[in-house]
């Protein structure tokens, strides 16, 4: 697959935008190129269709090359089957932790529901397992009566219509 990149390397050290042919792709972030006859491996993030560096390939393109160089291309419905089964293996469940219990939830709206009917120190914890990533996050925690919450660039993680409908304090 031809496409374009201004990764640093060996064969460009001034990271000038050069073109390269895309090998394989390692189903993580990695993909094997080729330039001026130099292998090597490259974060995907760093490939582009076009010289001008602005539009990145689909899922779907990466999904159509071999893993390794050597390995046969895999068809264009064995490469939507394999993403398609990449976006099923995630599950969210949320966990939370009280002074003397440990109890699973399936969808956010329990959880919360069960975070509000408890008292003490508690802790709600947000786990995504998909693929190969594992997210583990404390979303809210409980301790002598105050309350912490988290957020993601200034954004809070549970919103706050939420911790008033369930009347979260």
């Amino acid at each position: 697959m031809k496409a374009y990149t201004n990764y640093p390397s060996e064969t460009n050290p001034t990271s000038s935008v050069v073109e390269i042919e895309v090998l394989s792709y390692d189903r993580n972030k990695y993909a094997t190129v080729c330039h001026e006859g130099e292998e090597e491996d490259i974060k995907t993030g760093y490939i582009y269709k076009d010289p001008a560096l602005t539009k990145r390939f689909s899922n779907i393109h990466w999904m159509m090359l071999p893993e390794e160089p050597w390995d046969r291309k895999p068809t264009r419905l064995e490469a939507h089957e394999e993403l398609k089964a990449t976006y099923r293996r995630k599950k969210t469940r949320y966990t939370v932790y009280t002074d003397n219990k440990v109890k699973y939830f399936r969808n956010r709206s329990d959880a919360l529901k069960y975070f509000a009917s408890t008292v003490g120190y508690s802790r709600l914890i947000m786990q995504v397992v998909g693929g190969k990533r594992w997210v583990h996050k404390t979303l809210l925690e409980r301790e002598d009566g105050h309350l912490f919450t988290s957020s993601r660039r200034g954004f809070p993680d549970v919103k706050i219509h939420h911790l008033k409908k369930y009347k979260i304090e």
